[in-house]
């Protein structure tokens, strides 16, 4: 027990000295949109694929801002970039996750088997014929073969996105899948960013709290839609990302780009006038419910509840809770 709440105070001190220091704490990589598929939660297989070129990764990697980083590797299709081998040879013995599609299933498991990749989430939202209408194409079995191949192997969880094109019955399906392969189902929530194209209006959910799948991100996501639920966003001090042409953003919700990685160095860009202003205009931004940048926000003040008063989280999450 003494041990638990040691570790529990540890970890709750690392994360304020981090959010406090403004040190990045994860980041996205993504050096192609290239994708085979045509998804109609995101429109990145429109734009042009582009290429980050390997020696702007090794720059990234060596900085001493990324020492402790944990990074994501995306896309597009992130197994589709010509350098993908090479990035992984970069990252060996660092904390990483691969986000994929899960239709490259042999090249994924060859690649996991052969780079040690410590973290996998797959994607698949509804069951085999629901995500076959949502993905563009049938990769339920190429998703069934990497978990199968996988389980045990690497840290496996699926992504199930919330939209307008499937509904609580492919949910529970993927519910059930889950279970059934004892790996873990994290739940998103579509949300129309605009780098990926995603422009449909943002719609109310039904109750996840009958089917126990309910979690803080999807909790608050009405309230926040109806304008009754405001958040600080302390993500974007800790958090970023880059594109295939260098650019480094802010967030994954807005055009704000704070520098290119061909023109700058990481360190410039991310302890500039210009990147330190914006993370403090925008902090009540309250723009987005993405699962990358709120979940974060939610877990931070989570952990403040145990140590500040209730009052004061009320006035942080400028509501009733």
């Amino acid at each position: 027990m003494l041990n638990s709440f040691l570790k529990e105070k540890f970890s709750y001190l690392k994360e304020a000295r981090i959010l406090l220091k403004g040190n990045i704490r994860d980041f996205w990589i993504c050096p192609t949109f290239k994708c085979n598929m045509k998804c109609k939660t995101c429109k990145l297989w429109k734009k042009e694929p582009g290429s980050l070129d390997i020696s702007i990764i090794k720059k990234i990697l060596k900085d001493k801002l990324t020492k402790n980083t944990n990074f994501v590797l995306e896309g597009g299709e992130f197994l589709l970039y010509s350098d993908y081998k090479e990035v992984l040879k970069l990252l060996k013995g660092r904390k990483y996750t691969l986000f994929t599609a899960g239709y490259l299933d042999n090249r994924l498991i060859d690649a996991t088997l052969k780079y040690k990749i410590p973290e996998i989430i797959i994607s698949l939202d509804g069951n085999p014929k629901t995500n076959k209408k949502i993905k563009g194409i049938d990769i339920f079995p190429a998703i069934e073969h990497s978990i199968n191949e996988l389980k045990g192997k690497t840290k496996l969880s699926v992504n199930y996105t919330m939209s307008k094109w499937n509904n609580k019955e492919d949910l529970l399906f993927v519910k059930r899948f889950c279970e059934k392969k004892g790996i873990l189902l994290n739940i998103n929530i579509y949300n129309n960013a605009k780098y990926l194209g995603a422009t449909l209006k943002m719609q109310k959910l039904y109750n996840l709290k009958e089917i126990d799948l309910e979690s803080n991100y999807t909790k608050f996501y009405n309230l926040w839609l109806e304008h009754k639920l405001k958040l600080p966003c302390l993500s974007i001090r800790v958090r970023t990302g880059v594109y295939p042409n260098g650019d480094l953003y802010l967030c994954k919700k807005k055009d704000i780009i704070l520098g290119n990685l061909y023109e700058k160095s990481l360190k410039e860009i991310w302890n500039s006038k210009k990147t330190k202003r914006l993370q403090k205009e925008l902090l009540w931004c309250n723009d987005c419910w993405m699962y990358c940048h709120r979940k974060y926000d939610l877990d931070v003040i989570n952990k403040l509840s145990s140590y500040l008063p209730k009052g004061i989280i009320k006035k942080i999450m400028k509501k009733e809770v």
